[in-house]
């Protein structure tokens, strides 16, 4: 559906936007197997050996976690609240809800075209992850 120059297009779009609207940069790194969003730091983060469709939801994705952390609406997880305790692990699994939605919404605004069944694939995988570690973090086995 898309050429590896739309996409690049498409992920520079983002990039400006962030950069303009929050202060936020983006990296591409090989060494990061994940995406990331350092709130404190600003930064996100993009592991850059993913296909470039991926790079682009990604992106999209961690766009979502920084405009809602930017948000006078948005309450954030209560520091010191234990990694295991039922009410943090459903305040994440929200706020990943939430940044799937968000950065939805941020392509609709940019104008920037969704494969909604691959969009959609990804965000189930993505937060079926979460689901899992929300349910039983105890026995979560995260993927190598």
């Amino acid at each position: 559906m898309f050429c590896d120059e739309d996409l690049a297009k498409y992920l520079k779009v983002v990039e400006v936007k962030l950069l303009k609207d929050l202060d936020v940069t983006v990296e591409y790194t090989d060494d990061c197997t994940n995406n990331y969003f350092y709130y404190e730091e600003g930064i996100i983060e993009i592991g850059s050996k993913q296909p470039l469709m991926i790079q682009l939801y990604s992106l999209l994705h961690e766009a979502g976690h920084a405009y809602l952390r930017d948000s006078k609406y948005f309450v954030q997880r209560k520091e010191g609240l234990k990694r295991y305790r039922r009410s943090y692990r459903v305040d994440v699994l929200r706020e990943e809800i939430m940044a799937w939605e968000n950065g939805y919404n941020l392509a609709a605004d940019l104008g920037i075209p969704i494969d909604t069944k691959e969009w959609n694939k990804f965000r189930t995988s993505s937060l079926f992850k979460y689901i899992v570690w929300a349910y039983d973090p105890r026995n979560y086995k995260p993927p190598k």
